[in-house]
């Protein structure tokens, strides 16, 4: 079935879409998610538009594999690459990957933020930390802030290079959802306290595609579209009014059917007799 399968990607509809993104936040840069081969959609070709032909600079990962593969498949390409989720920060073959090819760590617990403050090889590099403002599934601890600002002191550094976090449900409601506004507040406190602590901060971004669709976030320098840029809203139906988004799909997938035929009720198919619980087709 492979063979006579194909997904077809219009770059085009992909120009459109960034078009439309910086018409949304035009005062904001763009650090395009495009993790998991950016969403299937074939992270390498991707990249190569979205750099340079549509100028994006920065774009994430989920693992230092594919952004390894990124800087191996475009050498020439001076762009920024982060990685989220599996940083294997504590192998020094990871580490060593990192500092030989500028891609990024997002830091996101206090042992992987430790183990990068004390490398003399890290102490140049840009300081990337995301914290847990609610979506509890990876960040530093808002109850940690005060000993993450000791650890940045300690290691001499006054910055951070790009502050993140993300939201859980922006796929509902930004300005009603009680999470959302949560969130929200979680992130004002986290910024305060930072700069009061004389933490300077370079960068910031909050917004994934679902606060972008709504306009939230767009105060912070960077936006981190994902999903929108693809084409698809991210927003659930009943809130779908609450969307500025009317991006264009990127993908069609083309493929045969080897087989088709109608079937009654109660006829047996497959393995086991399976009988079909309605009429209609196989």
């Amino acid at each position: 079935m492979r063979i006579k399968s194909c997904m077809e990607i219009n770059v085009s509809n992909l120009a459109s879409n960034y078009q439309l993104l910086k018409e949304i936040c035009p005062n904001n840069e763009a650090l395009f998610m495009v993790k998991a081969n950016a969403y299937g959609h074939g992270m390498v070709p991707i990249v190569k538009f979205a750099y340079f032909e549509l100028g994006i600079k920065e774009f994430g990962c989920a693992s230092i594999g594919e952004a390894l593969r990124l800087r191996e498949e475009i050498p020439n390409g001076e762009f920024e690459v982060y990685v989220f989720s599996d940083v294997n920060l504590d192998l020094q073959e990871a580490a060593d990957i990192y500092l030989n090819n500028r891609i990024i760590p997002v830091l996101s617990n206090e042992s992987n933020l430790k183990y990068f403050l004390e490398q003399e090889d890290f102490r140049y590099f840009p300081l990337c930390l995301k914290f847990n403002t609610g979506m509890n599934r990876l960040g530093l601890r808002l109850d940690r802030v005060d000993e993450v600002v000791k650890l940045i002191k300690a290691s001499g550094r006054k910055s951070i290079y790009h502050l993140m976090s993300h939201f859980s449900s922006s796929s509902l409601s930004m300005i009603k959802n009680k999470r959302n506004l949560a969130q929200k507040e979680n992130w004002r406190d986290l910024k305060s306290q930072l700069t009061a602590a004389g933490i300077e901060i370079d960068k910031s971004s909050l917004a994934n595609s679902g606060a972008i669709e709504q306009k939230v976030g767009l105060e912070e320098t960077h936006v981190r579209p994902g999903l929108m840029m693809y084409g698809p809203t991210s927003l659930l139906p009943q809130y779908s009014h609450l969307s500025c988004w009317e991006g264009k799909l990127i993908s069609r997938l083309e493929t045969t059917f080897i087989n088709s035929f109608k079937v009654d009720r109660g006829t047996p198919i497959g393995y086991g007799a399976t009988p079909c619980p309605t009429d209609g087709v196989v």
